[in-house]
C-alpha cells in the first residue's frame, strides 16, 4: 500500500483520450488495482469506469479487472468488493474510489441510520429495504436521510462487500 501525503485522491481522474490500457493506468503512473492511503488515513483503489459513475455512488469493483460500475442488485451476486466514488467518472475514465474511511454515500429516501444497508435497483444507491436485495457489509450512514428522495449522506465505510447468505434470494 502506498501512502501519498497531502493528496486528494477523489478529485483526481484521468480522461480516456490518452488512456487506452487499464493495466498501465493510462500512463498516469498507477496500475488499476493500486491501493493508496491519503493524509487522513482514508484508503482508495485506482480503477477504470466501464460506464458513467455519479459522485457518491457505491460501485462494484471486480478484483480481476478493476473496471467499476455503479452497484445494482443485479450486479450484487457477482460483486467481490465495493467502493464509493467521491467524484464522478465518465465512461472509460480512470480514478480513485474509496474503500475505507468517512465519506459521502448515496441512499434512497428515508433510509435510516445505524441499520443494515442493502443493494437496490437504483444504480449506486443503498437502502434499508431488504426485499430482493443483497446486504452490504462494512457501511454505515451516520444520520437518517430526511428526504423522500435519494441523497448523499455522511457515512463510514470499512472495505465494503456484499454478504451472500444461502437461501436469501
Amino acid at each position: 500500500m502506498t501512502t501519498l501525503i497531502g493528496t486528494n485522491f477523489g478529485a483526481v481522474s484521468f480522461a480516456t483520450a490518452t488512456n487506452t490500457t487499464p493495466v498501465l493506468g493510462g500512463g498516469k503512473g498507477f496500475s488499476v488495482g493500486t491501493r493508496a492511503t491519503d493524509y487522513n488515513g482514508k484508503e482508495y483503489v485506482f480503477v477504470q469506469a466501464n460506464s458513467a459513475v455519479t459522485a457518491f455512488d457505491m460501485v462494484h469493483v471486480p478484483s480481476d479487472t478493476f473496471i467499476v460500475a455503479s452497484l445494482t442488485t443485479a450486479l450484487s451476486a457477482a460483486s467481490e468488493g465495493l467502493a464509493v466514488a467521491q467524484y464522478a467518472l465518465a465512461s472509460g475514465d480512470y480514478g480513485w474510489v474509496q474503500i475505507y474511511g468517512a465519506c459521502k454515500l448515496k441512499t434512497l429516501g428515508s433510509c435510516a441510520k445505524a441499520v443494515k444497508l442493502y443493494s437496490t435497483t437504483t444504480a449506486g444507491n443503498l437502502d434499508d429495504a431488504t426485499a430482493s436485495n443483497y446486504e452490504v457489509f462494512g457501511v454505515s450512514i451516520l444520520s437518517t436521510n430526511p428526504s423522500a428522495t435519494a441523497s448523499a449522506m455522511s457515512a463510514f465505510i470499512s472495505w465494503p462487500k456484499i454478504v451472500i447468505r444461502p437461501g436469501v434470494l
